[in-house]
């Protein structure tokens, strides 16, 4: 497969398919312009960006950057395709040192060694890429360790941050919420299977000779569940309510933490931390965020104040055009409403033979008829001086 690149080079394409663990393309680019008579001579101007090494007859980049820029765009294009395939695996143009990755890269088997190693016989380079492989995983491994013990620890920092802007009382409720929500609580249900269970055992061990005895017990114990059974509905009440009477209390000790965190960073309002609320705490700690990322000078307030009244003058002189041009469109539907008029009363009296002889007697229709058939010509004409190309036009303006 032939085809021709931006920068002007014939490209080569042959896609390898027949391996379905080691698909893979060759491109081959031409270093030669092509023209009507074939191939010309070297184009220099591309040795920016490759050339051609004696050594080891291999090809090689001479100007990594220019590479790079190539490899970025196959990137790009091929993250898209990933996207589009709705696969989640990501590749990239950039070196492992360039990434500040501790894990070595692979060799290249190339397909002498390729064919060895798929014969199960090892080869040298084949036996560096195993040790790399180990050596990889070891470093996977301790990054997984470490990324997982510097969340642990953010985590008890925010821990140890929230219970700080939090009073004894507070704390209390949101250990008991934290005790509540991670334990499982013990439901009416687990107690009546926990009778039945007892009742069964019971069972197994009675004595046929104390028949009595035993009936008593038995009545005993299912009373019980018929009491519990009788009592569920105000008992999974009760329990709902201390549940939520806990989590409420947990929910405001948790808001009142954040409050005082956040009015902390600001002195002037220590004294007004009853007036913030839970809400406006949030914008204001999500506008510190902010300004850690960007901080704000006053030449960046004046830029975005003098942006902002830039926008603000534009969408004023656009909304200036917007108005004139309604106008403009409203002048010219009334007078197509006029025209339309005229000429549907004009019409009406032509065509009826009653109007034709009443203005052959009478001037005043006559004069009537005559004024219509005026203020119909006159809107026409005025119309078409203003531009007007039908109703269709009209509406779609």
């Amino acid at each position: 497969m032939f085809i021709l690149i931006v920068k002007g080079m014939v490209a080569d394409i042959a896609i390898h398919r027949d391996d379905t663990n080691n698909l893979h393309a060759h491109i081959m680019l031409t270093m030669r312009n092509l023209d009507q008579d074939g191939f010309g001579k070297k184009n220099r101007d591309w040795n920016a960006d490759f050339a051609n090494a004696k050594e080891n007859h291999r090809s090689y980049v001479k100007n990594s950057k220019g590479c790079l820029s190539i490899r970025e765009q196959w990137t790009n294009y091929a993250n898209k395709l990933l996207e589009q395939a709705q696969i989640n695996e990501r590749i990239t143009h950039l070196s492992h040192e360039k990434r500040e990755l501790e894990t070595f890269p692979m060799v290249h088997l190339g397909h002498v060694a390729h064919d060895m190693e798929k014969k199960g016989k090892k080869t040298d380079r084949g036996q560096i890429n195993r040790e790399r492989q180990g050596y990889n995983k070891d470093v996977v491994d301790l990054q997984v360790y470490h990324h997982q013990r510097g969340e642990h620890l953010q985590k008890m920092k925010e821990k140890e941050k929230q219970f700080s802007f939090s009073t004894d009382i507070e704390k209390t409720y949101i250990q008991k919420a934290v005790s509540l929500l991670d334990q499982r609580v013990i439901t009416l249900e687990d107690i009546t299977a926990r009778h039945e269970e007892k009742v069964e055992e019971l069972k197994k061990s009675l004595n046929p000779f104390k028949l009595k005895e035993n009936n008593m017990m038995k009545r005993c114990h299912l009373d019980k569940i018929s009491d519990l059974e009788s009592n569920k509905e105000s008992y999974e009440k009760k329990q709902i309510q201390i549940e939520t009477k806990v989590l409420l209390h947990a929910e405001d000790a948790i808001k009142m933490a954040k409050i005082r965190g956040v009015s902390s960073r600001y002195p002037d309002l220590k004294t007004a931390g009853k007036c913030l609320t839970y809400e406006n705490a949030l914008k204001l700690e999500s506008h510190l965020e902010t300004l850690k990322k960007t901080p704000v000078t006053l030449f960046m307030s004046e830029k975005g104040v003098k942006n902002y009244e830039d926008k603000l003058y534009k969408i004023k002189k656009d909304l200036n055009i917007f108005q004139t041009e309604k106008n403009h469109l409203n002048m010219i539907n009334h007078q197509v409403n006029k025209l339309e008029k005229a000429e549907e009363q004009f019409d009406k009296l032509s065509n009826s033979p009653g109007e034709t002889a009443k203005r052959l007697v009478s001037k005043k229709a006559r004069q009537h008829y005559e004024e219509l058939q005026s203020e119909a010509n006159y809107c026409r004409d005025n119309l078409k001086e203003i531009g007007y190309k039908g109703r269709e036009d009209l509406s779609k303006r």
